[in-house]
């Protein structure tokens, strides 16, 4: 069940919103989790916030998993610059707390991971990662909605905090014309475990004012498919 929480995040870390609702589902086990995506900005400054809450079988097998994920940073240009991101995981006993702190000054990026069992402190790890980026993981879909407007269809890539797994990059493709659902759709190509083969599709269908309506999630052990849907 750590497989499908680390789904969740996959979906919900891509999203651009006010503040709207999504719900997932996965495969024979059916909706496994519901996640609030809310939205600021002001004067130059942003602030995104993902609460994601697993549901159902999914509830129970994970040990009532919550994760909450928050970026902050400045707007320039219109481009998203992150300052902090933080990944807050709590589930049975256990919370885990992941900060990425982004120094603009030495183009340097740390990395500090923390964890606690029932409320005791049990490890704390600090890092610099080997790249520097400005983006984030939720600043990226905002960037690339941004790169697409001033880009022909193609294949792409965006260096990141949190794709440590991917070498600090992503890969990912602008078709051309509605192919998902009738709507505009970008694909992300993302590598972990819990996808056959290690590699997987991350599609996501945008409606006209630019906001995620449906995602899929293809090629994933024992699931198949994983899908997303607006609820709100």
């Amino acid at each position: 069940m750590k497989k499908i929480a680390i789904l969740m995040i996959l979906f919900y870390t891509l999203m651009y919103a006010k503040s709207y609702q999504y719900s997932i589902s996965g495969g024979l086990i059916g909706s496994v989790a519901d996640a609030t995506v809310s939205y600021s900005e002001k004067g130059s400054s942003y602030r995104i916030k993902i609460d994601i809450a697993a549901k159902g079988m999914a509830r129970m097998l994970s040990d009532n998993l919550k994760e909450h994920h928050t970026s902050y940073g400045s707007i320039k240009h219109g481009e998203y610059y992150a300052k902090e991101y933080k990944i807050d995981k709590t589930y049975r006993d256990i919370r885990y707390i992941r900060r990425y702190l982004f120094d603009y000054t030495h183009q340097k990026i740390t990395k500090i991971s923390t964890k606690w069992k029932r409320e005791k402190k049990i490890h704390e790890r600090k890092e610099r990662l080997k790249y520097f980026a400005h983006n984030d993981i939720l600043t990226l879909y905002h960037n690339i909605m941004r790169f697409k407007k001033k880009h022909k269809a193609g294949n792409y890539t965006i260096k990141l905090a949190g794709a440590e797994k991917e070498g600090g990059k992503l890969t990912f493709t602008l078709p051309k014309g509605k192919t998902f659902h009738a709507l505009e759709s970008i694909k992300l190509f993302l590598r972990r475990s819990f996808f056959s083969k290690g590699q997987g599709g991350l599609t996501l269908g945008v409606d006209a004012s630019g906001i995620v309506k449906r995602g899929l999630l293809d090629n994933v052990k024992l699931l198949g498919e994983v899908t997303l849907k607006r609820t709100k």
